[in-house]
Order: structure tokens, then C-alpha cells, then sequence
């Protein structure tokens, strides 16, 4: 352990340009993400403060549409009834709630021929007063059929359902047809027959008080979501030149990781020193970041909200880009023989075994008929572009390399070995393919027969 944080430490001091340079980048990337993601939490902070929370009679409302059973609820009673209809004012269209029913001391009753309108919409929508009229149009089935009707007042809707409110029975002989859909309002205890009731009707939903309130309060998320495709942007970023920094890095130590596993160093260890070397960039660069964002705070005219939270996001931010950008220089650095690194010769990440043989194939059905085993080799416009290492007459062993084929630039190599033992009678790289014929034990025979003849003789 000791040698190796020593070779960690001078391995530091040798690449330390590039490593403040990384450090700096990673500063750079994390203190902008933060700010930004600061900002946000701040302003959701502040509205949470400022929102006053929509209220929704009974804390569970039920919205079913035509043709569909009504809720029976077993321990509740619903606390109110409403059949909702479409309809046109000179404030555009909105909707009118038939009051069937209502227990709730603040949610009048309408009379016939009047109508209450909600009070979050004061000022905004409507500027009638009590005892103005307002004319209601509906374009339905039957056609277009107007009423007017006589403000009665404004009730306290909450904020949320905002109908106009009229009597159930005065709008039904006014339209004389079926309602669009019918809203319910229960208390809490109801939830458990409500939510049996909604699973049965897909044309049924529920609302929750609480639901309602947690959509408001992800309001400001929404808004400012497309930034976090920003912060992604700067992730992929960060990845990116961390990535650069490692493989230049690599690069230049090749002639050094040839000799430390020359004297018995193992390739495990090689690439655990250039995990480490950036683990230590990389933690480097989040104090500083840290630090340059605790000094910004202090500067900036917006509201900021820095805390523990926000901290380990950026942490899991610059750690997704220091694993992805290390992956590919540290493998580099753990599988490079020392040849590979001492004459710079392309590094193998990986190499495929291909064993399999073809068993139908309609390019090769001469061969095949022939009782060959045949292996197919990747080809293109020009044939197969690999290297044949066998003769046609060579004998073969099961899993002895016929062919290898360079892929991804140098980077892998796919390997072609013998499927069993025989003889190679096909290999044509145009085609694409290798034959073999199995060995027969009378041949085998035979030609031993004839080797210890020859030997006599």
C-alpha cells in the first residue's frame, strides 16, 4: 500500500497541469449545475410559502361521466352532488354546476333562476354584482338554447373546481338532456370504497386534496424543467473532457506502465493508479467548486437555497461523469501487454470467440451436403478483410484459431476457432466461409497405418 501511494503521489506531481486542469473543469461544471439547481429550490421554496392550498369539499371528489354506476359508499354519505354542463357567457365558455345536493355550510344551495359564481375568479373573469343578470348559452344536441339567470353572490370555491353554481332541477328543465358529467364530494373515510368503485369505471376519477396540493407545489419544477436538460448537457460535458485528460494521460505514460508491469506490477493495480489519480482531481475539484459557489451566493441578486441536499446532487452529477469517462483509459491501461504499451501497437479491449458452425445456410448448401462443418467469417463488398492463419490440408484440433478479425479500429478482435477436430478442405474468404471435414476413426486408422509403414520402410 505504501508504494503504491507513493507512485500515487508521483504520478500527481508529474501530471499536475492536466490534473488542475481537470480539477478546474470540474469546478467549472459543478458550480454552474448548482447555481442554476439553487436557483430552482429557491423559488419553489418561495412559492410553497406564498400558495394557498386549493380546497376541494370532502378532501375526495369523484368525477364520473355519463354511463357509469354511481359510487356506493358503504360509511360515507357524499357531502355533495353536481351535474356539470358546458355552456357559453360573454366570458367565454365555461361550466355550470346543477347543485343536486349539498350538506356543506359553505356551499350555497341555488335557487331557480339564480346563479352563484366562484370567488377565485373575482376580478379576473367576472365583474358582475349582486343582482346583475348573466346570460348562459348552450350549444347542445338540440341546438343553441340561452337563459339568463340572476347573481346571487360568490362562494368560496377554493380555487380549484371554479363552476358557475345553479339549481340542479332549474338547468335540467332548461336543457332537458343528460348531464356531461357528474362530480361527488366525500370525506376522507370514503377512500377505500372510492378507490374500489374507481377501478371498476374507466370513464371514473378520483381527486385527492393532498394530490392537488403536491401538483401545485411541483409548479415551479415544471416550469424550469428544460434546465435540466442543461445540467445534462454540462454532464456529458464534464465526461467528455475528463475523458480526453485520462486518455492523454495514458498516452503518455505507456513507456511507464510497460516497465512497472515489466518488473511485476500487476495490470489490476495499473488501472486502479489511474482511477485513483482522478479520484483525487476529481475530489480536488469539488472543494473548489464548493467553495467558489458559498463565495457566489454572496454575490448574486437572485434568491439562492445551498444546502446539504443540493451538495449531494452535484456529487452525484461529477460522479456519473468520472465513472463514464474512466471507464474506457483505465481497461486501456489494465489489459495493455508490455509490447503493446513499449512499441504502440493497437490495445486489445476485447476479444469474441466464434466456435459456432453453421448448420443451415443457403450460400453454403454445396458444402454443407458435402458433410463439411462450415464457419461462417464476417464479410463485406470485398470479402472477408481478416487473416486466414491455416491451409487447406491442415489438420485442426477443436478450438485451435483458424482466422482473426480486426474490429473497432484495432480496439477488439474477433477470433475463429475450430468447432472439432478435422482436416480444413474450404477456405474461401470471398464467400465467407471455412470447411472442415471431420476426421473418421476407420481414416484415422489408416493413415496411422501408413505413417508406421513409412516408418519401417
Amino acid at each position: 500500500m505504501s508504494s503504491f501511494i507513493f507512485l500515487l503521489c508521483k504520478r500527481l506531481h508529474r501530471f499536475r497541469f492536466p490534473y488542475l486542469l481537470a480539477a478546474f473543469l470540474v469546478a467549472a461544471v459543478l458550480t454552474a449545475a448548482l447555481l442554476y439547481q439553487g436557483y430552482v429550490n429557491a423559488l419553489s421554496s418561495q412559492f410553497r410559502g406564498r400558495l394557498t392550498h386549493p380546497t376541494i369539499p370532502g378532501a375526495i371528489m369523484a368525477r364520473q361521466l355519463p354511463g357509469v354506476q354511481p359510487p356506493v359508499v358503504v360509511n360515507a354519505q357524499p357531502l355533495l352532488k353536481l351535474h356539470i354542463w358546458d355552456i357559453n357567457t360573454r366570458h367565454g365558455n365555461l361550466q355550470i354546476a346543477g347543485v343536486a345536493s349539498t350538506t356543506l355550510a359553505d356551499w350555497p344551495l341555488p335557487q331557480p333562476g339564480e346563479v352563484w359564481l366562484p370567488e377565485s375568479l373575482k376580478g379576473q373573469v367576472f365583474d358582475e354584482e349582486v343582482g346583475d343578470t348573466i346570460a348562459l348559452t348552450h350549444l347542445g344536441n338540440q341546438g343553441r338554447s340561452t337563459a339568463t339567470a340572476r347573481v346571487a353572490g360568490y362562494y368560496a370555491d377554493g380555487g380549484f373546481l371554479n363552476p358557475l353554481l345553479v339549481s340542479q332541477a332549474w338547468v335540467a328543465s332548461w336543457l332537458d338532456e343528460e348531464a356531461g358529467s357528474i362530480i361527488l364530494a366525500y370525506p376522507e373515510a370514503a377512500l377505500n370504497e372510492l378507490r374500489r368503485w374507481e377501478g371498476n369505471n374507466e370513464k371514473a376519477e378520483l381527486i385527492r386534496q393532498n394530490d392537488v396540493v403536491q401538483n401545485a407545489t411541483n409548479l415551479v419544477g415544471s416550469i424550469y424543467a428544460g434546465g435540466q436538460g442543461v445540467i445534462l448537457l454540462g454532464v456529458v460535458f464534464l465526461a467528455l473532457g475528463l475523458g480526453i485528460l485520462a486518455m492523454l494521460v495514458f498516452l503518455d505514460s505507456r513507456g511507464e506502465f510497460a516497465v512497472l508491469k515489466a518488473l511485476g506490477l500487476r495490470p489490476r493495480t495499473v488501472g486502479r493508479l489511474l482511477w485513483a489519480e482522478f479520484a483525487v482531481t476529481v475530489a480536488v475539484g469539488l472543494g473548489i467548486g464548493w467553495v467558489i459557489l458559498l463565495l457566489t451566493a454572496r454575490q448574486v441578486g437572485f434568491p439562492l437555497a445551498i444546502d446539504t441536499h443540493l451538495f449531494r446532487y452535484g456529487l452525484l452529477l461529477v460522479a456519473i461523469a468520472y465513472l463514464v469517462a474512466l471507464v474506457a483509459p483505465a481497461r486501456l491501461a489494465r489489459v495493455a501487454l508490455v509490447n503493446e504499451l513499449m512499441l504502440g501497437r493497437p490495445i486489445l479491449l476485447w476479444k469474441q470467440i466464434i466456435g459456432k458452425p453453421v448448420e443451415r445456410h443457403p450460400a453454403f448448401h454445396d458444402l454443407l451436403e458435402q458433410g463439411l462443418t462450415c464457419l461462417k467469417l464476417e464479410r463485406d463488398g470485398q470479402g472477408f478483410r481478416g487473416a486466414i492463419l491455416q491451409a487447406v490440408g491442415a489438420r485442426v484440433k477443436q478450438g485451435e484459431p483458424l482466422a482473426f478479425l480486426p474490429v473497432w479500429f484495432g480496439m477488439g478482435e474477433k477470433h475463429y476457432v475450430a468447432p472439432h477436430d478435422g482436416i480444413l478442405r474450404v477456405v474461401d474468404p470471398g464467400r465467407g466461409v471455412i470447411g472442415i471435414a471431420p476426421i473418421q476413426k476407420g481414416g484415422e486408422k489408416n493413415e496411422q497405418g501408413n505413417t508406421e509403414n513409412r516408418k519401417s520402410i
